[in-house]
Parts: structure tokens; C-alpha cells; sequence
């Protein structure tokens, strides 16, 4: 038996390192066009430091606020400069 996809997955934030730098990011899904098959992609909305201060950036600001709403940022992330 499969298990059911979370349809809220697509809009959790997790940290994301890559060349030294730590984002704050999504992998929403979509359709291979080639494969067919289902993969994700990051999408970073900002940058989060040593004391997990998040920084959003353009696609953050660009982002409809209905789209930003549904975005779920861990509690113990500071989102204070969101403002």
C-alpha cells in the first residue's frame, strides 16, 4: 500500500547548503517533460544565517502574498526582516 502524498510538502521550508551559503527553500514538484516521471526542484525564497535569522529575497517579494501565505517556515526561525 502507498503511502499519501502531504499536499502542504510543496510549501514546507527547510535550510538548503550549497557553496557555503545556507537558503531557505522548497522543492516543489513537477513533471519531467522527457521522463514523464514526477521530480523536484529547489526553489530558495531567502537566506538564513548562524542564528537562523531568514532573509527573503527577490522571489520572495516578487511572490503573490496569497502564494506567500502558504509558505510554513520552522517556528525557531527568526522572520522578523520579512517586514
Amino acid at each position: 500500500m502507498t503511502r499519501h502524498t502531504n499536499p502542504n510538502t510543496q510549501y514546507t521550508v527547510r535550510p538548503h547548503t550549497t557553496h557555503n551559503h545556507t537558503y531557505a527553500s522548497t522543492q516543489p514538484p513537477y513533471i519531467d517533460p522527457k521522463t514523464g516521471q514526477k521530480k523536484y526542484k529547489y526553489k530558495h525564497w531567502g537566506t538564513i544565517d548562524q542564528n537562523k535569522t531568514f532573509t527573503p529575497n527577490n522571489t520572495y517579494h516578487l511572490t503573490p502574498p496569497q502564494e506567500r501565505a502558504k509558505l510554513i517556515f520552522p517556528k525557531d526561525w527568526d522572520l522578523s526582516k520579512i517586514k
